[in-house]
């Protein structure tokens, strides 16, 4: 008799909430469809995984830390901070991109921003390594005259 009273409850409220919640996934994915929205996350994933594996020609192979052989868990935990990075930019990028520009975002776009972006990512990973992380964002800052 609990379980179907607390059944009913959560139906209830389920019901009660349905028109809230909707409004939230509306307000997550903006202008939208949610197929739309991971038809081009996915897409945007590829790229940014076809950019990672072109990369890994440039990997050390003499560090001590790194595998002789290639070993897909050595490599998704040495890049996991890169490969989250550039997930919530195409996340945020996609969601955006038609309050930016006005115009609906296509799968070719979608892929090219994965390419991209890890590209970027990348970038400030090594530039940040060479002359530390307060070095880039004092470099950021200074006015140009």
């Amino acid at each position: 008799m609990k379980t179907l009273l607390t059944m009913m409850l959560v139906l209830f409220a389920s019901m009660l909430f349905a028109q809230e919640t909707q409004t939230v996934a509306q307000l997550l994915l903006g202008d939208l469809s949610f197929n739309m929205f991971i038809a081009a996350i996915t897409c945007s994933f590829f790229g940014a995984l076809i950019t990672i594996l072109l990369g890994l020609r440039f990997r050390d192979k003499f560090k001590k830390e790194t595998p002789e052989k290639f070993n897909w868990k050595f490599f998704f935990f040495d890049n996991i901070k890169r490969i989250l990075v550039v997930i919530f930019c195409l996340i945020a990028a996609i969601r955006f991109y038609p309050n930016l520009f006005g115009e609906e975002i296509s799968l070719w776009l979608a892929f090219v921003l994965g390419l991209g972006f890890d590209g970027v990512v990348f970038t400030i990973k090594q530039y940040t390594k060479k002359k530390g992380f307060k070095k880039f964002l004092s470099s950021a800052r200074k006015p140009t005259a």
